[in-house]
């Protein structure tokens, strides 16, 4: 059985959107596999993480989710029905009239066959045999860039876990947090369909000297005693 999605990024129902993004920042960076390279355990954790901050910070997804209509893959669960929801649907009324003692054994009620009955049931509960073309997912993951890459801008290379290569362009003045968006990039789409995006957090390297203070950046220049007496360069 798959993990809840609140118990994987351990929040609770009650979490908020900010409070979901920050549990997944945290995990992501904890588990990504440029920070754990060959490790499969941890590659595994970073893919459920990305899997549950996609649908639990989208309120809309998450709502759906959160009603069981969707599983933690974000796949459509197979409608619940239940012999009341049949009997008055159009399906269920071919069905209501009552049957006459010289129907075959194996006709039910009307005349029709239990055959015809449960083939009906079976494939509404298996969602209609509906499978049209369907966008894929976006998929999510987490770049480290340098200090000053993320000021100046830069073009990293990011590897995916299944080992193909994105090159990502970091526009300059870049924040920690910052989301980019490479569209088309992400999961394959269902039966034809457009897949999703590549959904891109940048994660900022401390620098040794330098500090982001808004739109602004701080020095913090080391210096030895006679220097800040007398001078220096």
């Amino acid at each position: 059985m798959a993990e809840d999605l609140y118990k994987v990024l351990g929040v609770t129902k009650a979490a908020s959107v900010d409070d979901i993004r920050r549990a997944y920042r945290k995990l992501a960076k904890q588990h990504h596999p440029d920070l754990n390279p060959g490790n499969k355990a941890a590659e595994e954790k970073f893919k459920l993480v990305s899997a549950a901050n996609e649908i639990l910070s989208d309120p809309a997804k998450r709502a759906r989710y959160d009603a069981g209509e969707i599983d933690e893959s974000g796949a459509e669960r197979a409608p619940k029905y239940n012999y009341r929801q049949y009997a008055d649907s159009a399906a269920g009324q071919r069905y209501g009239a009552g049957g006459n003692a010289g129907a075959d054994a194996g006709a039910g009620f009307g005349g029709e066959n239990f055959e015809d009955l449960f083939s009906t049931i079976f494939t509404n509960r298996a969602g209609g045999g509906a499978g049209g073309p369907a966008r894929g997912q976006d998929a999510h993951y987490v770049l480290t860039a340098a200090f000053l890459e993320a000021v100046n801008g830069a073009t990293k290379r990011l590897i995916l876990p299944d080992g193909q290569a994105l090159d990502v362009k970091i526009p300059p003045g870049t924040s920690e947090g910052d989301m980019l968006r490479l569209r088309g990039r992400g999961n394959p789409g269902r039966a034809n369909g457009p897949a999703g995006d590549a959904m891109i957090e940048i994660n900022i390297a401390p620098h040794k000297f330098y500090t982001r203070d808004g739109q602004n950046i701080r020095l913090d220049l080391p210096i030895t005693l006679s220097e800040a007496v007398l001078g220096g360069k």
